[in-house]
């Protein structure tokens, strides 16, 4: 018994030096068959620092940078909107959201039929942006010829402002398709046209 007790002693003198007040709480109740007690922070001793939620840590600061959007008014010219993106999400996609929206400008027309979405961007080293929509641009297009060109050039004009975009080819729902409207053929790449834009309006 003597023995025991003394063991105890020198572990409790141990724990003393090396963990504190709460620590030999705890090996006493431990030692004994107890559970410990939870226990405040004492005076003196350290809060944890609250350093908010792992999903705070992760946002980045948005870097701005300004593109150009085309959209066209009542003569099928394209006329360029100036648009902010952020940087970190990539600005071809961004600027492509931006026409997505509508334009901003009195007496400027949507450029892209309603409920269309963006479903990827890829521009490759050749300098050829491979642009995804949903099916809406081909499904809720409705218009002639005028509508379908300015519809096409306002997505090829507002990515080929990019140096690294030469070309652009516009997919539907992950394939390659004819025409929108039957008017312009869109299965091979088309470049960008600065004869739709008035002059000093780009």
């Amino acid at each position: 018994m003597k023995q025991k007790l003394a063991l105890i002693m020198m572990l409790v003198l141990l724990l003393t030096v090396t963990s504190g007040c709460n620590g030999v709480k705890g090996a006493l109740a431990y030692l004994l068959g107890s559970k410990p007690v939870a226990t405040q922070p004492q005076q003196g001793e350290e809060k944890p620092l609250w350093l908010g939620k792992p999903e705070e840590a992760q946002k980045t600061v948005p870097q701005l940078k300004e593109v150009l959007v085309y959209f066209p008014d009542a003569r099928g010219q394209l006329i360029a909107e100036q648009r902010q993106v952020d940087k970190n999400q990539g600005i071809g996609k961004g600027a492509l959201l931006e026409l997505l929206k509508g334009p901003k400008q009195h007496g400027l027309y949507p450029a892209v039929p309603a409920g269309t979405k963006l479903l990827g961007l890829k521009i490759q080293q050749d300098g050829l942006a491979v642009v995804d929509f949903s099916r809406d641009l081909k499904a809720n297009f409705k218009g002639g010829s005028q509508q379908e060109i300015t519809t096409l050039w306002s997505i090829v004009n507002t990515l080929g402002q990019f140096p690294t975009v030469k070309k652009v080819q516009i997919l539907v729902e992950g394939q390659i398709i004819e025409t929108l409207g039957g008017h312009v053929e869109i299965n091979q790449p088309l470049e960008p046209d600065q004869t739709l834009v008035p002059a000093g309006k780009n």
